[in-house]
């Protein structure tokens, strides 16, 4: 089963988006990037809390996901065990 979840998109670049490295690299803003994503943002792009914040959402869900299908099939085992030994 393929999961699609607009969460899992990579990161918002903005402007820096589709450039390549030679593009960028004397960019000071890029290089202050590079060396801090966490801190610094590029323009009119994502902040790393913003990244995190929505690939923790996504992992979450995933999480309550996989414990209710672990209850559900828990519980249609026990249902089956039960007709069974009937």
């Amino acid at each position: 089963m393929a999961v699609y979840d607009q969460r899992l998109r990579e990161m918002n670049f903005g402007a820096f988006e589709g450039c390549t490295y030679e593009e960028l690299k004397d960019n000071s803003l890029y290089r202050s990037w590079i060396d801090n994503p966490s801190t610094v943002t590029p323009p009119d792009g994502e902040t790393w809390a913003q990244f995190d914040e929505r690939l923790r959402s996504f992992l979450s869900d995933l999480g309550r996901a996989a414990e209710d299908t672990f209850v559900q099939a828990a519980i249609s085992e026990k249902k089956a065990e039960a007709i069974t030994n009937r």
